[in-house]
């Protein structure tokens, strides 16, 4: 309202200009003014509204628009927070500010976001962020009624959740938004996008296209679901729109809106609905999500890589870390091998590995086709169920200023073992690493152990240092094994100066 209140003033600005500059020179006769107005007739287009004598022609998004609008809700989440204890003015401020707080110190936050009823039988879909850490969610339809909703069961690795809305007998009909199928829609093909921007402008309505498909690895502010897969679109999505669906032209439902990227003009992250098909299936029938489970850190395989394992292409995946006791373990991998296939399946990069893992069940065996030390192996592992544990922190080294290589390698002793905490008694420890260096931007750490240079065990620091002298006089990119913490990783370093 103030945006039009703002346009309105200044167009009578505007106006008002423009009157003045045409006015005559003088006063105008009073009279004269009224004998014009006269003879003055109202048109008959303010009169008459004229018969449609052509059918206008309609926009394929009209029935679009129909068929999906009703299935679409608005969920209002709320949850509970402590406040610190206040008393005096504070206190009396506080209330003012936050007039649902309880007399325990506890605070009620309201959120909001979009959905959608995919069954009868009042279950719909939306995402985790939505719901996540709410006790309490009241579904919005857009014909105006209210219900309660409970939740089934969410799915962090994907941001989907599954509500049922708690329906009474003889309640009417809900309606239901058909889902359709997101493998078939290609980039370019007509997407629409429903939902409910900043949390009140409920059923509103984007057109736009499938800019791309299979976005993977994005980085999204508040954290990133494991598992992405997302369809790109340029058709507005807002703050709010969390949970609503992206239609194709059918009006079916190909995709949950779920990102936005506030630097960008219409780009905009769904996910398939595809994927959400098999989670929700899943939350509905079980509460939970049952993953496999490997036990390795796969990292990509980069120029680097390839040229340090002599290999024809970059497909498949690097074994970086092989955990303890875990069926990657049990099942023979090994740190340095190149996974070329799982399942049956090929492997392309990364986060392809990632979703073959986690969708070949638990307690399967499946069998792997990798390359080690140059030659070919099948091996043959028995998955477990994917634990719901964090990644272990990355320790941050000091900045001072840059040198030739940047990092500071020592052979392991007694004091070292002892002042990093370090576990191991093999490679070479990196107790300095200096700022906007090579070693630094290739991502070392102070306190990694260096166990391998370009697939050459490193047993001591001299050594070590000659390998480096040598890559960086002909500045050739050395690849890393280092351990960190509990885990192993590959890094690689240029010597090529960086970019200002």
């Amino acid at each position: 309202m103030l945006l039009t209140g703002v346009l309105l003033v200044a167009a009578g600005l505007i106006g008002g200009l423009v009157l003045s500059t045409t006015l005559p020179n003088g006063p105008r006769s009073a009279s004269s003014q009224d004998e014009k107005n006269d003879r003055l007739e109202v048109p008959r287009n303010l009169t008459t509204v004229p018969a449609s004598k052509t059918p206008l022609v309609s926009s394929p998004f009209v029935e679009v628009a129909k068929r999906v609008i009703p299935a679409v809700v608005s969920v209002e989440s709320r949850h509970s927070m402590s406040h610190p204890s206040m008393e005096g003015p504070q206190e009396d401020l506080f209330k003012q500010l936050f007039p649902d707080s309880t007399d325990d110190g506890r605070i009620e936050v309201p959120s909001a976001g979009s959905g959608f009823i995919i069954d009868a039988a009042g279950f719909l879909l939306t995402n985790d962020h939505v719901v996540t850490g709410s006790e309490t969610q009241t579904v919005h339809l857009s014909d105006g009624r209210n219900y309660e909703a409970w939740l089934v069961g969410t799915d962090p690795g994907t941001d989907i959740a599954v509500l049922k809305l708690d329906l009474a007998p003889g309640d009417a009909p809900l309606p239901v938004a058909p889902l359709g199928d997101s493998d078939e829609m290609q980039v370019g093909d007509w997407a629409m996008a429903v939902g409910n921007p900043l949390g009140e402008l409920e059923g509103t309505v984007t057109v736009g296209i499938i800019s791309a498909k299979g976005r993977r690895d994005l980085i999204i502010a508040g954290g990133g679901p494991a598992f992405q897969d997302y369809i790109q679109t340029d058709a507005s999505i807002n703050f709010g729109n969390s949970g609503g669906p992206l239609v194709n032209s059918r009006g079916e439902v190909i995709g949950i809106n779920s990102a936005i990227n506030p630097n960008g003009q219409g780009i905009g992250f769904a996910i398939p609905v595809n994927m959400a098909r098999k989670v929700a299936a899943e939350l509905i029938k079980s509460g939970t999500i049952h993953r496999g489970y490997l036990g390795i850190l796969p990292q990509a395989i980069t120029s680097d890589i390839r040229q340090a394992w002599e290999l024809k292409d970059q497909r498949g995946v690097l074994v970086g870390s092989v955990e303890n006791g875990t069926p990657a373990d049990q099942g023979g991998l090994e740190v340095g091998d190149i996974i070329l296939s799982f399942n049956g399946q090929p492997v392309d990069d990364v986060p392809t590995f990632r979703s073959l893992v986690a969708e070949a069940g638990v307690g399967v065996g499946v069998p792997i086709h990798l390359i080690r030390d140059g030659k070919a192996e099948n091996l043959r592992v028995v998955l477990a169920e994917r634990p719901n544990t964090p990644d272990p922190p990355i320790r941050h080294s000091h900045h001072t200023e840059s040198g030739p290589f940047g990092a500071t390698l020592s052979n392991i002793s007694d004091k070292l073992k002892n002042d990093f905490e370090l576990q191991v008694d093999k490679g070479v420890v990196v107790t300095e690493v200096r700022g906007n260096s090579p070693a630094r931007r290739g991502g070392l750490r102070v306190r990694d152990v260096v166990l391998e240079i370009n697939r050459t065990k490193i047993t001591d620091a001299r050594e070590a240092s000659e390998m480096v002298a040598a890559a960086q006089e002909k500045e050739k990119p050395l690849v890393f094994l280092v351990q960190r913490d509990a885990t192993t990783t590959y890094l690689s370093v240029h010597f090529q100066a960086a970019a200002p």
